[in-house]
């Protein structure tokens, strides 16, 4: 009974491996490390910057809901609902 396929092209690919320099491997190593430091590095750095922004957006969110005003309308219709907030008033 042979190995499943799986193993063999594992074995296969360990033998390439070892075949290659010592600089080479060594080369391919630290790439990789590099590789996976900067992609650490960018995920926390979107992580940081998401939340910071959704926190300034919620805060700002809550603050124009409380500047909303409901106001009746007498007569037909709905009330009519009204924004307080001055021109180019962005946070």
């Amino acid at each position: 009974m042979s190995a499943p396929r799986w193993v063999v092209r594992a074995r296969e690919v360990d033998r390439r491996w070892r075949d290659l320099p010592l600089r080479t491997r060594l080369t391919a190593a630290a790439a990789l490390a590099a590789t996976a430091a900067i992609v650490a590095v960018v995920a926390v750095a979107y992580v940081a910057v998401r939340h910071e922004l959704r926190g300034r957006i919620d805060d700002q969110l809550h603050r124009q809901a409380s500047e909303v005003h409901l106001q009746p309308q007498f007569g037909f219709g709905d009330p009519r609902i009204e924004v307080n907030t001055g021109v180019g008033d962005i946070g």
